[in-house]
């Protein structure tokens, strides 16, 4: 498809495919991943032998719930199961490993992922779709605000950015404001980062006199590492000036969804990449489009690391919709007030008997005009009882009285909508260390 201006309004075919035309290129590729975990996978032979399934079973899409679901413990497990550091996961030599990632063991001990050139290749045409998709083009000027390390989205979005031939600049290294003067310098019109981090460097702009849409060309911020709850992608708006989009993504799978700029708060997941499946995390049965679910992923793409019915153990909400105006079949995700993953089902702590999910204390330190942007959430152990505690970073220009009074209506409205008694303890601004990759602000102490 073309526009007036002759650019294609997508980056491959998959994207304007029949829902149809989609699901047999889905099938077609599901069956040679699983010809190809026969012939090479110890792990998925060993997996499959003892649940009884053999590849040769499954002969529509339908079939893929006769194979057993893939967890992040399988994974760990996997890796410590063989001699050597690839662990039985990894297919063929380890010599053809172009290179490993990490998880940031936010959620636990951290999972390696290793690829082949083969995946890499697939996954920058995977990152390409994605990036294009949100509005970046070729000639575009990008400042990518990752550290130099094994968190995946600095490299899947330069691999992207490479493939679509836009103009990147790195910018690991630099503090906040010498990444502002960068954009003033190289004229960057696009800038990417963690949400959190993209709302620091708005803020701490704002502190400095400096109006980036004034003093930039910037036109749109992506993000993508952490949720992104509505209100984060409101404070991003606010304090650019530009749009912003938001992207899905785990280190096990790779990217898998993006948010569509025809349709704000919709996210699409790349079925030509990827078999989405959303599961009742109750008793693993198939949740219908728009209810609720645990999101179930089966990359088509990796030959390095495959992995068949992957658990993201995150639980997400699906859009009845199909055919977006955007001119995509793929099977989306709807925004919650919790941003679109509902929450994670792995990150529910217990205090004193509740079940507590984290980004429900995000949302509600968010709404306050006077939150300086950074927060720790600590459990800790007072005798025989389970404590919470809340470190809020309050604005620079909050003076005592307004912080004991933040401190307060923070501590009603906590009790309000958690129902358990949450400690609050106000900090200046500039006390708790900001994340360019994906954030740790919960400490369990316990």
């Amino acid at each position: 498809m073309m526009s007036d201006n002759k650019e294609p309004l997508h980056w491959n075919a998959m994207e304007i495919m029949s829902h149809e035309e989609l699901q047999n290129l889905q099938f077609r590729r599901l069956s040679g991943l699983l010809k190809y975990l026969q012939q090479n996978s110890v792990f998925y032979r060993s997996k499959l032998s003892s649940c009884g399934v053999f590849c040769q079973d499954i002969k529509t899409l339908e079939d893929l719930t006769k194979l057993p679901f893939t967890s992040k413990q399988d994974i760990v497990q996997a890796a410590g199961s063989s001699g050597n550091v690839c662990g039985e996961l990894f297919c063929g030599d380890p010599k053809e490993i172009l290179r490993w990632h990490r998880t940031s063991g936010t959620t636990g001990k951290p999972v390696k992922i290793a690829d082949t050139m083969e995946d890499w290749n697939n996954f920058a045409d995977l990152s390409a779709e994605a990036l294009y998709a949100m509005g970046v083009r070729r000639e575009d000027v990008v400042v990518v605000a990752f550290g130099y390390g094994p968190f995946i989205a600095f490299w899947a979005y330069i691999a992207g950015l490479e493939k679509i031939g836009a103009t990147f600049i790195p910018s690991g290294g630099l503090d906040t404001q010498g990444r502002i003067e960068l954009m003033k310098d190289f004229g960057a019109t696009v800038f990417m980062s963690v949400p959190s981090y993209a709302i620091h460097i708005g803020e701490t702009s704002r502190a400095l006199g400096v109006e980036l849409s004034d003093s930039t060309k910037m036109r749109l911020v992506v993000h993508t590492g952490e949720p992104a709850t509505p209100l984060m992608k409101k404070k991003i708006e606010e304090l650019w000036g530009v749009k912003q989009r938001d992207r899905l993504g785990t280190t096990e799978t790779g990217g898998f969804a993006f948010e569509c700029p025809h349709s704000p708060g919709i996210y699409h997941i790349q079925e030509g990449f990827f078999v989405p499946e959303l599961i009742d995390p109750a008793n693993g049965q198939r949740v219908e489009p728009g209810g609720e679910g645990e999101l179930v992923l089966t990359p088509l793409y990796r030959r390095g690391m495959p992995l068949l019915r992957f658990k993201t153990e995150n639980l997400v909400k699906s859009s009845k919709k199909m055919r977006c105006k955007c001119g995509r079949n793929y099977l989306s995700l709807e925004e919650t007030e919790n941003g679109v993953v509902v929450r994670r089902l792995d990150k529910l702590l217990k205090i004193r008997g509740v079940l507590i999910d984290p980004i429900l204390i995000e949302n509600i330190v968010r709404q306050f005009e006077w939150f300086g942007g950074e927060y720790r959430i600590i459990f800790e152990k007072k005798g025989d009882m389970d404590e919470i505690k809340v470190l809020i970073e309050l604005k620079n220009e909050i003076d005592a009285t307004i912080a004991h009074d933040a401190r307060i209506e923070l501590t009603e409205e906590l009790k309000r909508k958690i129902m358990v008694r949450i400690d609050v303890e106000c900090v200046p601004f500039g006390k708790l260390e900001r994340f360019e990759e994906k954030a740790k602000r919960i400490v369990d102490l316990r």
